[in-house]
């Protein structure tokens, strides 16, 4: 519930300023035409400005979804309660531009105004619907209540599957994709393959008991070992000097592509990704798994999605070690700028994990803005150049990309480091 102060029409100041001027005429003439001209002017702003007391309008909103696939339409349900003898219109101020196609459907009812919002869903991404501003008036009257009443929030747009399979598809997936070791269980494995008859020798705890049962002999589940790696991508996302800045806002956009880049490789090889953002106020986990809900999950998180389905990922201070599988290939995306990502890293490293760093130089960014005078940019360089020392000396394989370089040649280096660094039975 909301009150909202009236707004008086500019003409009002107009018309008065009108009126006295024909009064003052009609005076000075003696003549009635001005006078009566001047009345019917004073009739028309008593009748505009009848009412000027605020008026209290509620509102309950409804939207679609939150998350919606490419193509899907958006339909925002709003219900407007105000006094019937008030006329109620809505629009939408401050949406994101790639939204089009906005129509708005009116309905008014005894209690106020229902309003349904259409708008055409946009390219993929993370998009603000704005904020919800509220005008009404009364017919003939020279007010206007109007106020901003409501913020929508903002919508996921994720692709289509099909969309997604093609999204920053890299050309040596196999290439980038395969650079460790297969993780391969023990024992005859985990994967399902088919139902067979019992023979001697063969397992109690792999009976299938229904099958058993329906058919009368014993029957054993066939399963064969893993194929597919885990891999776990590290994203830094902390805050530095110019996180905010178009800049920062540049550069974590090529690291999510570069992440994008690497988990759909790794997806398409069977792998099973995970995905870990370190961010200032602790870490955003989300555990390896594949097939196409990998992909979305990945995405959704990249495009800073407050709701996923399925399996939820999860926010915490920090990460456990346990949390990373023992067989699991780290890869390490990061500008180099907060020394905690970098000791994560190592530590992962120190305790059997196979780990690479994808470093992300922004020297050509920084170049492009007004901000930095020539030493500044000097010692950017020099510290970005310092921290990959200091990586190397850690022990890590590191390829430095600059974003508008090739990504998958970067990738492919990546991997080709990874391979041989890679420690004998660490995937035993």
């Amino acid at each position: 519930m909301a009150l909202i102060a009236p707004r008086r029409d500019p003409r009002v100041a107009a018309y008065a300023v009108l009126a006295l001027g024909l009064v003052a005429l009609g005076l000075l003439s003696g003549r009635t035409e001005p006078i009566a001209a001047a009345a019917a002017i004073v009739a028309v702003l008593v009748v505009g400005l009848r009412r000027v007391e605020p008026v209290e309008v509620s509102t309950t909103l409804d939207v679609s979804a939150r998350r919606v696939l490419t193509g899907d339409p958006i339909h925002v349900d709003v219900e407007l309660g105000h006094p019937p003898d008030l006329v109620a219109d809505v629009t939408l101020a401050g949406a994101s531009p790639a939204l089009r196609d906005v129509r708005y459907h009116l309905a008014p009812t005894a209690r106020g105004t229902t309003v349904r919002v259409d708008l055409a869903t946009p390219d993929w991404g993370v998009h603000e619907l704005g904020h919800l501003v509220v005008r009404a008036h009364v017919p003939g009257s020279m007010c206007v209540w109007e106020q901003r009443m409501v913020d929508l929030g903002s919508v996921t747009v994720l692709p289509h599957p099909v969309k997604l399979s093609s999204l920053l598809a890299p050309r040596a997936t196999q290439a980038s994709a395969g650079g460790h070791p297969a993780r391969v269980l023990g024992g005859d494995g985990n994967e399902f393959v088919d139902i067979r008859a019992y023979q001697p020798g063969d397992r109690v705890r792999d009976v299938n008991w229904k099958v058993t049962a329906r058919r009368g002999t014993p029957h054993i589940n066939r399963r064969r070992p893993e194929r597919g790696g885990e891999v776990v991508i590290v994203l830094d996302a902390t805050p530095d000097g110019w996180r905010q800045s178009d800049v920062g806002s540049a550069l974590l956009q090529a690291a999510g592509q570069a992440v994008w880049s690497l988990a759909r490789n790794h997806l398409a090889a069977q792998d099973r990704v995970g995905l870990l953002t370190q961010q200032a106020d602790g870490v955003e986990w989300l555990p390896p798994e594949g097939g196409v809900r990998a992909r979305y999950r990945v995405l959704e998180t990249l495009l800073g999605a407050n709701t996923t389905g399925g399996r939820t990922r999860t926010r915490r201070s920090s990460i456990q070690r346990h949390d990373i599988p023992p067989s699991a290939l780290v890869i390490g995306v990061s500008a180099l700028s907060n020394n905690l990502t970098l000791r994560s890293l190592a530590a992962m490293r120190a305790h059997g994990r196979t780990v690479g760093v994808l470093a992300i130089d922004a020297a050509e960014m920084l170049v492009e803005t007004d901000e930095l005078d020539a030493a500044s940019l000097r010692l950017s360089s020099l510290m970005f150049q310092a921290h990959v020392a200091y990586v190397r000396r850690l022990g890590l394989p590191i390829v430095v990309w600059r974003p508008g370089e090739d990504l998958d040649r970067a990738v492919r280096r990546l991997a080709d480091l990874t391979r041989r660094s890679i420690r004998p039975g660490a995937f035993a």
